[in-house]
């Protein structure tokens, strides 16, 4: 019997060539940005796994940071194009949006060791920005909170389905190959997996978001749908769940007014999430509040503005504290300016019964904009000057001075642990040029662009300028100018990169190496060699006790019944007590190793 097609039936090929070319319409620059950030991925991958040189393919993984902060960008900039309904402003606006990703690829750093917390928090900060103009732009200075709420939703529902889609056909895909490989005994690489992974969730996942969203997005102004399982949600999971927390913040609250003693940590992050869950849960049940039989949503949205005051004055006085002790880093500026950000939306909410839900997107992304980009007064300017203000100050105060003398009076266990924190701060965001007044002519040498002092010893080569206590538990730093070495007669090169703590041996035949006590092991195909460094080490601290030490070379050489060694040292921190007593706390270099000739 012949089936007959219902009306509206369609084959399942043809739907999903429908969304497919549905997404591409209505989005191409988004689905574009997608696939080249998506394939850029895939071929650095290949490159990393494979045996190939790496040297100067960053870039790919920059084109791939680019492509991740356009795709809300451009898709706020389609949204856009879409609410103004003028094709010729709207090719505009996405150009511009691809002339932004462009930009910010210029700017990103050239290497990974270029990369400092500051270019992660700016990166962020857009990227957290482009998010939140994709919420409001398509109903921004438009009379619509339901649009608002109804296209949010919209994009929550598509990007649940879509992403449960990509983990679904990953997970397949996964299975898939696992099963391939076991029936067939062919080894598939690893590459192989977090290819797929990559291509699923940078491709598929995005592009399935994009087809499912409406045609016409701004017609959900007139959409009048609720569904039901929101409410199941919020009123039966969201709700008691943010009651029993509540309560717990409440009881440590007490706890910490009873003690009048503030936590180190941790309570930042409690009220952030009690904060996040209770909007999450006003937002679902939102659109009810104008219903006679449910005025439970506006009690509920009341009773949680009103609870979160208390706990906001908790969070403001810990970080206020924090900062009059510490001063401000970008974590706690940010934090600051969430907080007072989060009393201003609590009373403004609890003032208007029908308060608009627009302003909240619209108020945080005015607020991360100016906190990570206003000038001279975005977090990280006012944290560098703040760092920089302690550091005056415990020099002055402190009567720290550089010098070399060993009869200065040693700086105290307090003020040494600050200056290295500030230092330690400073040097991972880059900006370890800015103390080099402190430290002198000796300072700038260490600290200047193109120094000869490797990056991960250069606050340790600044601390060594300071006066020392002798149990301070590092007091010399040892950097060996940078040079070519001649591998002839060498048939092998071992990198060194260790540390006291790394005192663990591998199994056998695994090339590694570890300090034990005033020599270096290195095993090599299950042959141990033990090359020591005690002679040369207490010479170069005989003569120079504190301080950094800028050598033009320290080598060591050794040999045993199998191999002859050579240890070239880049650099070398160093404990000591006295002159005659040291330990190695750290030492980078390689280690040269042939055979001898009475064994070949």
């Amino acid at each position: 019997m012949t089936a007959i097609a219902q009306p509206g039936m369609r084959p399942k090929a043809s739907k999903i060539s429908e969304y497919a070319i549905r997404g591409i319409f209505n989005y191409p620059l988004v689905v574009l940005d997608a696939l080249v950030g998506s394939t850029s991925l895939l071929i650095y991958t290949q490159l990393v796994f494979g045996r190939v040189r790496t040297d100067g393919v960053f870039y790919l993984v920059n084109i791939a940071v680019a492509c991740a902060f356009g795709l809300p960008l451009l898709f706020a900039f389609s949204l856009w194009g879409k609410r103004i309904r003028n094709p010729v402003f709207s090719f505009f606006l996405q150009m511009s949006g691809l002339l932004v990703v462009m930009w910010v690829y210029a700017l990103l750093p050239e290497t990974a060791e270029a990369y400092t917390s500051i270019t992660v928090y700016r990166l962020g900060a857009a990227t957290l920005c482009a998010l939140l103009l994709c919420s409001f732009i398509l109903f921004f200075q438009v009379d619509s909170d339901n649009g608002f709420w109804q296209f949010n939703r919209c994009c929550f529902g598509a990007a649940l389905s879509s992403s449960l889609y990509a983990a679904l056909l990953f997970l397949g895909a996964c299975l898939a190959l696992y099963f391939f490989r076991y029936l067939f005994q062919i080894q598939i690489e690893k590459k192989v997996f977090i290819q797929v992974f990559i291509f699923f969730f940078g491709v598929i996942d995005i592009w399935y978001f994009l087809a499912l969203l409406p045609v016409r997005p701004e017609a959900l102004a007139s959409e009048k749908k609720y569904p039901n399982g929101l409410k199941f949600i919020a009123q039966y999971a969201l709700i008691p769940l943010l009651s029993f927390y509540g309560l717990v913040l409440y009881a440590y609250g007490l706890k910490i007014v009873l003690k009048w003693q503030l936590p180190e940590g941790g309570l930042a992050t409690l009220v952030s999430v009690f904060s996040a869950m209770g909007m999450a849960a006003i937002a679902l049940v939102y659109p009810l509040r104008k219903q006679e039989s449910k005025r439970w949503v506006i009690f509920f949205k009341n009773a949680f503005y009103i609870a979160l005051l208390p706990l906001l004055a908790l969070l403001l006085i810990a970080v206020c504290r924090r900062i009059e002790s510490y001063g401000f880093t970008e974590a706690r500026y940010l934090l600051l300016v969430l907080a007072v950000w989060l009393v201003g939306i609590a009373i403004y909410f609890i003032r208007k019964e029908d308060g608009k839900l627009i302003y909240i997107p619209m108020s945080l992304f005015a607020l991360i904009c100016l906190a990570a980009f206003l000038p001279y007064y975005n977090a990280f300017s006012v944290s560098k000057k703040s760092q920089l203000d302690r550091l005056h100050n415990l020099f002055q105060r402190g009567h720290i001075s550089v010098s070399d003398s060993l009869d200065d009076e040693p700086v105290s266990p307090d003020s040494w642990a600050r200056v290295h924190s500030i230092l330690a701060y400073l040097d991972a965001r880059g900006e370890l040029g800015a103390v080099s007044p402190y430290f002198g002519q000796r300072g700038e040498e260490i600290v200047k662009p193109g120094s000869p002092y490797p990056d991960r010893v250069k606050v340790a080569a600044l601390m060594a300028l300071l006066p020392r206590q002798s149990n301070s538990w590092l007091d010399k730093t040892l950097c060996v100018t940078p040079r070519a070495v001649a591998l002839s007669g060498f048939a092998y090169l071992i990198p060194i990169d260790d540390t006291d703590s790394q005192n663990q041996r591998l199994d056998e035949g695994l090339t590694h190496s570890w300090i034990d006590g005033l020599s270096l092991c290195v095993r090599f195909q299950s042959h141990t060699m033990k090359i020591p460094l005690a002679d040369e080490l207490l010479r170069v601290n005989s003569w120079s006790f504190k301080g950094v030490n800028q050598l033009d070379s320290l080598v060591f050489t050794a040999a045993d019944s199998l191999y002859s060694a050579e240890l070239w040292i880049e650099s070398a921190q160093l404990k000591s007590f006295d002159r005659d007593s040291i330990a190695i706390k750290a030492l980078q270099g390689y280690c040269l190793l042939k055979k001898n000739d009475s064994i070949d």
